[in-house]
Formats: C-alpha cells, sequence, structure tokens
C-alpha cells in the first residue's frame, strides 16, 4: 500500500510527488493516506523518510491503524501519514481487462488515435486510475501484440504492427495525463517525446492495413505454441518443448550450442548446423523459441542466484544462445524477406559474437548448467537477503548487499531461516517460525530475518513459480506460503 502511493513509487522512484494536498494507496484491507498539514502545501518527501515513518509507526502502534507527522514532509512544512487497516474504508483501485481500453481496432490516423484515447483516460480521472488503464494497454503489448509480432508474416504482420502503434499512443497519452497531474516535467517530456513519434508511426504504418486480420480483445494469438513443465523432487528442473507448424517439437537439449567449446565464430557455425536454409520459417521459430524459454527459466534463473566463476560460466551460456537465437531468428527474416529483422539480428549477431568471444575466454566449463538441469536452486539453501541497519535510513543512503545483518552484527542467509521443507501444517509452520524469531530476537534482528525470508520469495519462490507446472508449482506455492 505504501509504495502505491501518488499512483506507485516502486523501483527506482525516489520521492512521492503527487503534486496534490493528499494521496492514497492501498492493498487487501490497507488504506495509507499522506496528507500535507499546511494549507496549499503539496506532498513531497522522500520514499526513504517515508518508510522511516513507516517504521516508527509499526513500533509504536503495531500493526493497526495510527498516524504520524512526517517532518518537512510537503512542500512548506510537515505531512501525517495515516494507516487504516479497516476494510470498509479501503478504496481499491480499479482494474481495466483490455477490451475496456482497446483502441487498437479504429480506422484512425495518429491524430484520431489520440482522440480516442482521450476518451478513455480522461481529466476526471485520478492518477491511480490512469495508470490502472495505462497497464492494462501495457500488458497487452506484451501478452498480445508482441506474441502475435513474433509468428505474423506480411499483411498480418503490418496489421498487429498498426495496432500496436495505436496501443502504444495509448499508453503514452494515460501516462502524459498522470504525469501532469503529478506535475512530474520529466515525464511529461518524455511522453510528448513518444507521442510524436508514435502518431507519426499510425500514419505511417496503419495506411491500407487489412484489418480482417487485426488480433482481437482477448484473442489467442501465438501460432507456434511453447509448453513449460516442470518437476519437483528436492529441486526444480525445468524443461521446455517448442512445436513448428508440421508438428516438429524441440526440447532444449535439442538445440543447446551453449557447452560447446567455441568462441563467437565458432558459436555462429554451431548454429547454422542446428538451423538450416532447409528449415521453413515455423521450424526455425520453432527452434529459436526453445532458446528463447531456455534464457528465461534456466541462464536467467541460474544468473539470478550464482556468483563469482558460476556466474561467468553461465554468461558465457547465454551469451552463446543469444548467438543461437539471432542466427535462427536471421535466417526466418531472410526466408520472409522482411528486412527490418534481418537488419536487426545482424546487429545483434555482431554483438553477440564478440560477447562470447569476450566472456567465455577461460570459463570454468565444469560449472555449466547443463540441458535440462536444475536451474531454480536448492530452495533451502540459497543465500539471499539485504541489509537492514537498526536505525531507519533514507533510500538514498542504503546499498544492498548478498547477506541480511542486524544491529548487532549478526548476518542470515536464507538457509538460516528457511522452515519451507519442514512437513507441518499452518500450527507447525509458526510453531517452527517460532523458533527462529525469538522474543529473544532484538527489533533490527528480526527484521533482518525477516528480510531474509522477504528476498527469498521474490527470487526463489516467485522465480521458480513462473515457470512451474502441476504438482511442482503446488510444492513449490506450498514453500512461499510457509515462507509467508
Amino acid at each position: 500500500a505504501l509504495l502505491k502511493l501518488g499512483g506507485g513509487i516502486a523501483g527506482a522512484i525516489q520521492f512521492l510527488r503527487p503534486g496534490t494536498s493528499s494521496t492514497t494507496g492501498s492493498f487487501g484491507t490497507c488504506l495509507i493516506t499522506t496528507t500535507s498539514q499546511d494549507s496549499g502545501a503539496v506532498v513531497d518527501v522522500s520514499k526513504g523518510r517515508l518508510e522511516a515513518a513507516y517504521r516508527v509507526l509499526l513500533n509504536g502502534c503495531g500493526r493497526k491503524t495510527g498516524s504520524v507527522v512526517i517532518s518537512k514532509g510537503s512542500s512548506t512544512g510537515n505531512t501525517l501519514l495515516k494507516i487504516d487497516l479497516t476494510s470498509a474504508s479501503v478504496k481499491r483501485r480499479a482494474t481495466f481487462a483490455f477490451k475496456d481500453v482497446d483502441i487498437t481496432t479504429q480506422n484512425v490516423d495518429g491524430k484520431g488515435a489520440l482522440a480516442a484515447a482521450g476518451k478513455i483516460c480522461t481529466n476526471n480521472d485520478d492518477p491511480d486510475t490512469l495508470e490502472a488503464k495505462r497497464s492494462a494497454a501495457e500488458d497487452a503489448e506484451t501478452s498480445i501484440f508482441n506474441k502475435a509480432l513474433a509468428t505474423a508474416t506480411g499483411d498480418a504482420k503490418k496489421a498487429i504492427q498498426c495496432q500496436k502503434d495505436r496501443n502504444k499512443v495509448f499508453k503514452n497519452f494515460c501516462q502524459l495525463l498522470k504525469a501532469q497531474k503529478q506535475n512530474d516535467q520529466a515525464q511529461i517530456d518524455e511522453n510528448t517525446k513518444q507521442l510524436t513519434k508514435n502518431t507519426g508511426d499510425v500514419d505511417t504504418r496503419c495506411v491500407g492495413v487489412n484489418t480482417s486480420l487485426f488480433v482481437q480483445s482477448g484473442a489467442k494469438v501465438a501460432k507456434v505454441t511453447t509448453t513449460v513443465t516442470t518437476t519437483t523432487t528436492a529441486n526444480s528442473q525445468a524443461t521446455g518443448t517448442t512445436s513448428s507448424d508440421n508438428g516438429a517439437t524441440f526440447e532444449f537439449k535439442d538445440v543447446d550450442i551453449t557447452t560447446q567449446n567455441v568462441d563467437g565464430k565458432g558459436a555462429l557455425a554451431a548454429a547454422g548446423k542446428i538451423c538450416t536454409n532447409d528449415d521453413s520459417p515455423a521450424t526455425l521459430e520453432a527452434k529459436r523459441r526453445a532458446a528463447e524459454d531456455a534464457e528465461t527459466s534456466v541462464f536467467n534463473a541460474a544468473l539470478a542466484t550464482a556468483s563469482g566463476d558460476a556466474k561467468k560460466a553461465i554468461q558465457c551460456q547465454k551469451d552463446r544462445n543469444k548467438v543461437f537465437k539471432n542466427f535462427c531468428q536471421l535466417l526466418k527474416a531472410q526466408k520472409q524477406n522482411d528486412q527490418a529483422q534481418i537488419d536487426e539480428n545482424t546487429k545483434q549477431l555482431t554483438k553477440n559474437t564478440g560477447d562470447v568471444d569476450t566472456r567465455c575466454v577461460g570459463v570454468n566449463t565444469s560449472l555449466f548448467v547443463q540441458s535440462g538441469a536444475t536451474v531454480a536452486a536448492e530452495v533451502t539453501t540459497a543465500a539471499i537477503a539485504t541489509t537492514t541497519n537498526a536505525e531507519p535510513t533514507t533510500t538514498e543512503d542504503s546499498q544492498a548487499t548478498e547477506t541480511a545483518s542486524s544491529d548487532n552484527g549478526a548476518t542470515f542467509e536464507f538457509k538460516d531461516v528457511d522452515i519451507t521443507t519442514q512437513n507441518v501444517d499452518g500450527k507447525g509452520a509458526l510453531a517452527a517460525a517460532g523458533k527462529i524469531c525469538t522474543n529473544d530476537d532484538s527489533p533490527a534482528t528480526l527484521e533482518a530475518k525477516r528480510r531474509a525470508a522477504e528476498d527469498a520469495e521474490t527470487s526463489v519462490f516467485n522465480a521458480a513459480l513462473a515457470t512451474a507446472s502441476g504438482d511442482a508449482k503446488k510444492a513449490i506455492q506450498c514453500q512461499k506460503d510457509r515462507n509467508k
């Protein structure tokens, strides 16, 4: 709820500056309100001070309704931070399906797309509502248009690109309106720049497209399908299967060149033995997608917890895999006479082969991840956490490290606090937690232990759940619940 204030202050945003005297954020049954205490002043406070005030309130009042004054938290004075845990008072953020905000099938040019966006994102909307509408379009760009473009060709590709361009007009218009309400000049400038490009793209690329080839809201669009199955014993194991239009299927082990002891030129040659001129575009795409899926579920997952020589070895594998991906896509683009894609893949291959030449020298090949190997790491031994100091620190001053430390110098890795593999029910999980977080611990030590579990939730369990299915997903979800 705290991070949803002012339309969202998560990530790299360092200040809450909604441009108003009051703003709210809610999650579940928690409603947080910040209100300037001086007439005419607007809320203006760093995220670090905001989080510090929250901890003061939590330590003083516990997990219940309360309020605390943040000194110098507004443009001319103080700000009141109030937390209300009464579910009846929570203002829940509206949610929008893409069909509610879809302007992409309207037969309009760039100017018309702006007008259509203005009928959905309006001056009457608050920043939260504008962001929710923008997010619906953002999600559609990834899950609908990008996915459809990956396999589309010819007139279908032109039609879907036109839709994507109109959708970008909508996204940036909503974000511009939100930025104007929050007096965020940097964001205003960025969205204005993007809208000039987006409307120009619509004017250029939507002329004469075949509207019967448009993707409809909510439609399934991926011609080449990818399924990922995950099995779990003590560990999580990922294997991917990708199918082409002729029924051929490819697992990553069928296309894996990453463990071959080759430089950039050798990686190209290896890719050329798997993706060949005899392959149809759909077969080339299926092979490329097998490597694409492995990049996410194998290499990125492994890199998330690797360090030292292991990280160097896995990065080398990822670089070789990129050579393979882009080579297959280049071959497909050449068959389809797609000059823009040819240029892009040629550019990427120059970079990829250079990365292999640079980063694969002298790596320890015994540390390579093997095709189909365990990639989510043993949940019980994942060492993840961030620094937690005894006294609240500002976001500007605090830096993340690999272990969680308390005020007495104690450090905690996730393996030190992991209760997730214990065969216990809810009551037993509480008891197990009570043996690790005890009344003898100081608040800072308790927080350091909690943070070790918090970080594991994101980098271990959420990462594993992203690719898991069936029984594996149930098992990992059980671990996540015990961790909570």
